[in-house]
């Protein structure tokens, strides 16, 4: 063969080669714009960010229920210790109260026998008296 022919058989290979990539890259873009429509990516882009924010919110109002929640329970201990200090004098008070109202009931219960056997002394003094 000679040199003209090798000449023109590569660049006719090479011109087909090139023509063959062109139709590819063609085709292939084509493929990928008709899957465009079903491609989710840009959805759920929008579905991140919506996410993202509701995460956020969720987060802050957890840690204001936890400040919330920290709060009460520190103002259920302050008022059960002010509660159990009332009880303690309370039952202080009660338990003087109750020790004084024995004394005085004692102290009555004597009077009582006392005045009872010095009358019946007096009734049987007199009844020997009469006899």
């Amino acid at each position: 063969m000679s040199r003209k022919k090798i000449g023109l058989i590569v660049g006719v290979l090479v011109a087909g080669a090139a023509a063959g990539a062109a139709a590819a890259l063609v085709v292939r873009r084509r493929r990928a714009n008709s899957w465009e429509e079903f491609d989710p990516s840009s959805a759920l882009e929008g579905v991140k960010s919506d996410a993202g924010d509701m995460m956020d919110k969720v987060s802050d109002k957890a840690k204001d229920l936890k400040d919330s929640a920290v709060d009460t329970a520190k103002d259920l201990k302050s008022g059960a210790k002010d509660m159990a200090s009332d009880l303690k004098s309370g039952a202080k008070d009660m338990t003087s109260d109750a020790k004084g109202m024995a004394k005085e009931a004692a102290e009555n219960s004597k009077a009582i026998a006392n005045d009872l056997t010095d009358s019946n002394s007096y009734s049987t003094s007199s009844n020997r008296l009469r006899g």
